[in-house]
């Protein structure tokens, strides 16, 4: 499966929100759709902010992702971001959440900087901020 590619945002108060697929199954794939909105637009999906820590630069699991090009792809996440969607998700429907290391791209650094002046808009406008700190 090919790796994740990052579209361009269409603006700097855009961001990317995770559409985290429902599973009975708690150990089944992680599959996300990605989608861009504007955190300032009323109509925007409600989210959850994640707030965890990444325990590492250990990138040692995955999760499938459906983007716009519909067209199947992964990324390598960190096992505490991976636990922490595990325990999130939900078994019936679908669960829009925002997570730094996903939802900023990484390599980008004029990305990084606008987001890191919008996470606190981010984190406002959040429906919750559900914090993880590992599993016990």
């Amino acid at each position: 499966m090919r790796a994740y590619q990052y579209s361009t945002l269409p603006s700097p108060t855009h961001t990317r929100l995770l559409e985290l697929q429902p599973a009975e199954d708690a150990t089944a794939e992680l599959r996300c759709r990605i989608h861009h909105a504007d955190i300032h637009d009323a109509n925007a999906p409600l989210f959850d902010a994640i707030s965890y820590t990444w325990g590492g630069e250990d990138f040692s699991r995955t999760i499938s992702i459906d983007d716009e090009t519909n067209e199947p792809s992964q990324m390598s996440i960190t096992t505490n971001l991976f636990d922490a969607m595990s325990r999130f998700r939900r078994r019936v429907t679908a669960r829009y959440l925002w997570a730094d290391a996903v939802c900023i791209n990484q390599k980008d650094g004029a990305e990084k900087s606008t987001h890191i002046a919008l996470m606190t808009d981010i984190y406002r406008t959040a429906a919750k901020v559900l914090v993880w700190l590992g599993q016990s």
